[in-house]
Parts: C-alpha cells; structure tokens; sequence
C-alpha cells in the first residue's frame, strides 16, 4: 500500500484532498507529506504517524534522546550526513538509527 493510500485509510485526508495533493505535488516536485501538510489537510504529527504505521516504525522525538557514544562512533559521520540519520544506540552487535527520511 502507498503512503496515499495510506493517509485516506487513516481518515487523514479524503480523496479528493489526495487528488489536489497530488496534482501539487506533480507541479512542485515535492514529496506528497510535505504537500499535505503545506495544503492545510493534516498536521505533521498526523502524517508521521501514519508514516510509521506504514514502516512499522516508531516516531521519536530526538529532543528527548540522548545517543550513545558507541553508536555514533559505529557511523561515519559522512554516511550519517547522506542518509540523514541519526546513529542512537549500539546493543548486542545491531545499531538503532533514527531517520528523517524512512523513504
């Protein structure tokens, strides 16, 4: 399932909203999200929970997180930088990393 798909199931916009956002987001290029909440249709607390549901992925909020000298030594810093991600933690060999981008 898409992620338009995905905000409709969720009740987060209708179809026609979906259409327009679309419509948007051909002529500016953007990603649908950020169309979405630019429009007006669902706020981006409502878009990243129905991203995370899509990836079954949590949400954090990195403001209350504290990353691990270990995980941040485990990425460099130049992959860290190119996929936007945030190294969090290191446990038992498997590195946690938050993203901006989980496209």
């Amino acid at each position: 399932m898409g992620f338009d798909a995905v905000l409709v199931e969720h009740g987060l916009i209708s179809p026609e909203q979906l259409e327009e956002a679309v419509a948007e987001q051909t002529a500016s290029g953007e990603r649908l999200d950020r169309v979405v909440a630019r429009l007006g249709f669902a706020t981006r607390a409502q878009i990243l929970d129905a991203l995370g549901d899509q990836f079954h992925l949590p949400i954090v909020d990195l403001a209350g997180v504290s990353p691990s000298p270990e995980a941040i030594r485990a990425v460099p810093p130049k992959l860290a930088y190119r996929l936007h991600c945030v190294p969090i933690e290191r446990l038992n060999g498997a590195i946690t990393i938050a993203t901006s981008n989980p496209f």
